[in-house]
């Protein structure tokens, strides 16, 4: 469905902020929108447990593929791993709409809250190097670098 930020968009956010271990915006107004300028094809795609909100995730369409923004949910399914299921969900979303690419969003190494990313194909993830300034492939980047992430 097309995206906006309801007040249970907003707590469902609120609670999710609360328990993570990284830093992360206070607001999702923050993370998402450009003042008041809406740039992006935003949507939104909801998991609810018999009526009640416990996971989200909004990503941007294009005319061959959608961005992953952000995937959230309440601390109490943590164990659910719901942040796979939405890009899961994201994907089919992909495939019955005729989308032909699926970002689903950075990663950065060492990080074990992004790590969930990779679950889809490490084959389709690239690294940024900051020093040299330039992507390269996960696998490239695990080899050479000598780390096992």
């Amino acid at each position: 469905m097309p995206f906006e930020i309801t007040q249970e968009i907003q707590n469902l956010f609120a609670r999710y902020r609360t328990r993570r271990k990284f830093h992360i915006r206070p607001k999702l107004e923050g993370i998402l929108l450009n003042a008041d300028n809406f740039f992006f094809d935003s949507y939104i795609m909801e998991v609810r447990d018999n009526g009640r909100l416990i996971a989200a995730g909004v990503f941007d369409r294009g005319h061959h593929s959608i961005q992953d923004m952000i995937n959230f949910y309440d601390p109490l399914y943590k164990k659910y791993s719901l942040g796979k299921y939405l890009m899961l969900l994201k994907y089919k979303y992909c495939l019955q709409n005729g989308f032909t690419f699926y970002y689903p969003g950075y990663y950065i190494p060492g990080q074990d809250t992004l790590s969930y990313k990779l679950f889809i194909d490490k084959n389709a993830t690239e690294v940024y190097l900051p020093e040299a300034n330039t992507w390269i492939g996960y696998y490239e980047f695990e080899r050479d670098h000598s780390i096992c992430l």
